[in-house]
């Protein structure tokens, strides 16, 4: 079973009840993710970051409360905690040809990390027709 890393914008509709995209993102990751799932330092914390931003989420979260959903993802029998143990320029040159704009460098870093791991990336990030030939990565749409 190939193991999905999970983009920071898949971690926060499965997590955040009042988001928009949960039922769909629950959804797939139970019929496809659930049982061999990966987050990293980076999806870890931009999810931390972004949850407890009122400017994205439009309402005040707790730290502590978006720290307590996130520990309970991570402690499930599927998780797997992947070190970016590779930097930026390694875990990008894969994808160097095919990226033209700034938009994209986070993107191919998680593909890159994803790859390293031998799995794929799972984002709800729209791809350009560049990514999507032999990119390691599941788009939810």
């Amino acid at each position: 079973m190939i193991p999905y890393l999970l983009d920071t914008n898949v971690l926060i509709p499965l997590l955040w009840p009042l988001h928009g995209e949960q039922a769909k993102v629950r959804n797939w990751f139970f019929a496809h993710a659930a049982k061999s799932f990966a987050t990293c330092s980076f999806t870890q914390a931009g999810f931390l970051r972004i949850t407890s931003s009122i400017e994205v989420m439009r309402q005040r979260y707790a730290l502590s409360d978006a720290r307590a959903l996130l520990l309970a993802l991570t402690q499930q029998p599927g998780h797997t905690f992947w070190p970016t143990s590779i930097d930026c320029f390694e875990a990008t040159a894969p994808f160097e040809r095919r990226m033209h704009g700034s938009k994209q460098i986070t993107d191919a870093y998680l593909l890159g990390i994803a790859k390293h791991h031998g799995g794929r990336l799972a984002t709800l990030d729209r791809p350009s027709s560049a990514w999507l030939d032999r990119s390691p990565a599941t788009w939810l749409s």
